[in-house]
């Protein structure tokens, strides 16, 4: 199953566009947003205004959302491909910076707040941990490129493209490969869930 969870700041009146797909989403946080999904199978549709903790459901799947508030707030989106269960999103987690983590095997070592670097056409592998309920990729919003993650098993297909202050959130465990195919060095953090 596919899953995505971000939260994001929405300046007042300003779309912010989520290039996500799937076929379910829910506003966890966020009142009165205007919600418009984007499909490359049909016409765009505008659902409106609609109230926090709401759920869609589309059946035939959509290619992104395009989200917006009339004043400043923070809004956290669910977007999955199956059925979303809020009770397990809403059990207790810790998240917790993957470099801290590994201690002495990621160089150099931080608390999250400083972004790992990837040399050009570099890659750089999160290993696996049966432990995580999910992991997060940031692309660090200096970058100059995008970056790309893929997984181990499956290295010849992105997973994901992450343009400079990006993340994408994976509901695995496997092992993940963060890819700069630019040429120049670009940075990254990563995060897990446990719990």
């Amino acid at each position: 199953m596919k899953f995505y969870k971000q939260t994001y700041a929405l300046g007042a009146g300003i779309w912010q566009r989520i290039d996500v797909g799937g076929t379910q989403l829910v506003i966890l946080q966020g009142d009165n947003l205007d919600v418009e999904f984007l499909s490359h199978k049909s016409a765009h549709a505008d659902v409106g205004t609609v109230p926090q903790g709401i759920r869609f459901h589309v059946g035939d799947g959509f290619d992104g959302v395009r989200i917006k508030s009339a004043t400043t707030v923070s809004a956290t989106v669910i977007i999955a491909d199956d059925q979303v269960d809020l009770q397990a999103v809403a059990q207790s987690v810790t998240v917790a910076s993957i470099a801290d983590r590994a201690a002495g095997s990621v160089s150099p070592r931080h608390d999250g707040s400083q972004a790992e670097s990837i040399a050009a056409g570099g890659s750089a592998a999160i290993p696996q941990n049966v432990n995580d309920r999910s992991r997060t990729i940031q692309a660090d919003s200096d970058n100059t490129g995008p970056l790309y993650v893929t997984s181990v098993d499956d290295g010849a297909h992105y997973l994901a493209r992450l343009d400079p202050g990006q993340s994408v959130t994976f509901n695995s465990s496997d092992e993940l490969v963060v890819v700069n195919d630019g040429s120049a060095a670009q940075g990254y953090r990563a995060f897990a869930e446990t719990g």
